[in-house]
């Protein structure tokens, strides 16, 4: 058997937020100081797809967005199918798995990471899962280091979908380090906004795999450029039950974006999408919100 190199941290790192970013200094400081290679082990959909689909959140980024954040990190990163075989796996033969074929010599745990199947007919646990952890570390011969406590409480994946769930995309950049962003194809639209002044990027969002604002009308920025982004029905144009879209208003760009993957990130949620009595209501509204996308401070 190869040598145990590897220094690991196992979690589903949704979002790779600032919570995140605390265990995995931690990470990165014990490997470097033991000689080890980094690596994080994380699962290629959420747990909860298959153990109950109709609670598993929609993911803050994509697994290869994921896996491209914690490689420019400087992490070697493992790739884990959950299915049934990895659901019903007991601790001890996960940390087993972990130091055989992963090379493990040390875990990295959160306080609150928990991991391996235990059937419901057993007794309860003696002692607490930490402590049981530890002693199966022991035995499948790698070392384990637990973060106490978490250095930014309040700061989760849930959490930021929460926020995202509300609009509040300032919040969701808080938590996140950055400002949230999707990506999506522009497609044709019918060219409404280029004919009142505001031509728009229409995003393909149907089948978006990675989570939605609320709908609003929020400051952000793509292709670099200052940008307005509505995620509405267009009430004002469309009728009451069109489906929810995505348009994008680019400050100062003129060129052809379609069939672009475009990425736009969210700064600020400005208003809530408003249904006006008229187009040229509708356009001094825009008039105004594009004021206040000049003045937007982005560097604060």
């Amino acid at each position: 058997m190869e040598t145990a190199d590897r220094a690991i941290a196992v979690g589903n790192f949704d979002g790779v937020h600032r919570g995140h970013r605390v265990l995995l200094d931690e990470l990165k400081r014990l490997a470097d100081e033991r000689g080890l290679r980094p690596a994080v082990v994380t699962f290629t959909s959420h747990p909860l797809a298959l153990i109950a689909p109709e609670r598993a959140p929609k993911p803050l980024q994509t697994a290869a967005q994921r896996r491209n954040v914690l490689q420019q990190m400087g992490f070697e990163v493992i790739e884990l199918t959950f299915d049934e075989g990895l659901r019903r796996l007991p601790a001890r033969d996960f940390l087993l798995m972990l130091h055989d074929r992963y090379r493990a010599a040390l875990l990295l745990l959160g306080h609150d990471n928990r991991f391996g199947y235990r059937d419901p007919k057993q007794p309860p646990l003696q002692t607490d899962a930490l402590t049981e952890y530890r002693a199966l570390c022991r035995e499948a011969g790698c070392d384990i280091e637990i973060v106490a406590a978490p250095q930014l409480p309040g700061i989760s994946s849930s959490a930021i979908r929460k926020a995202l769930a509300r609009g509040d995309a300032e919040a969701a950049a808080v938590m996140l380090g950055h400002p949230y962003c999707i990506e999506a194809e522009v497609i044709g639209g019918k060219r409404l906004g280029r004919t009142i002044g505001f031509p728009t990027a229409n995003l393909l969002t149907r089948g978006l795999p990675v989570m939605q604002p609320a709908p609003g009308v929020y400051i952000g920025k793509a292709k670099g450029l200052p940008a307005m982004i509505n995620i509405g029905r267009r009430p004002t144009v469309d009728a009451p039950d069109a489906p929810l879209s995505v348009e994008v208003h680019i400050d100062g760009f003129s060129g052809n974006l379609y069939g672009e993957l475009l990425k736009v990130c969210f700064y600020a949620r400005l208003r809530s999408e408003q249904r006006f009595a008229s187009v040229e209501e509708l356009q001094r509204q825009l008039s105004d919100d594009l004021k206040a996308l000049r003045s937007f401070d982005f560097n604060k």
